[in-house]
């Protein structure tokens, strides 16, 4: 799966650098998302400890993306889960702060109601967070870790 495109390898998050991809998260999309912000999440550390484990649920199925620089650095993340049409409801989120943000999003994934549209279908990958660094926007590296999901999924 390692492809090398502007000096960037793309490959799957391996499960022992979840930590890295937290760091990253809160450095390169917590401080932009607008919910997050507007709710104050980051305000409040057990609110960050759970946005943390909501976040970063998904890479245990290695299903999820990075982008690496040649010195190693994270330039970018795609972070994916897999939803099938008979799977469980998730665990209602209990904090008071994060839990405002989970319960829009699973409204809304609910809302979509992908497996009415598409009966055909068993399972989807769903995009759950990209992101890319400040410094490496602007250079197609979101595009190609969609187009890497794809691939992932044919």
């Amino acid at each position: 799966m390692t492809t090398i495109k502007q000096n960037l390898r793309y490959e799957f998050i391996h499960p022992k650098e979840k930590p890295q991809i937290i760091e990253f998260l809160k450095r390169n999309f917590y401080a932009d998302e607008p919910l997050t912000e507007y709710i104050k999440v980051l305000d409040n550390p057990k609110s960050v400890k759970v946005l943390n484990e909501f976040s970063t649920k998904s890479i245990i199925e290695n299903m999820s993306l990075l982008a690496r620089t040649e010195s190693g650095e994270i330039a970018g993340i795609s972070l994916n889960s897999v939803k099938c049409k008979n799977d469980p409801k998730d665990e209602p989120v209990t904090d008071f702060l994060f839990g405002k943000i989970a319960k829009l999003l699973g409204f809304a994934y609910e809302d979509s109601k992908v497996f009415e549209k598409f009966p055909d279908i068993d399972c989807v990958i769903s995009v759950d967070i990209i992101s890319v660094d400040r410094k490496f926007q602007g250079q197609g590296i979101a595009k190609v870790l969609m187009d890497k999901t794809r691939q992932v999924i044919n």
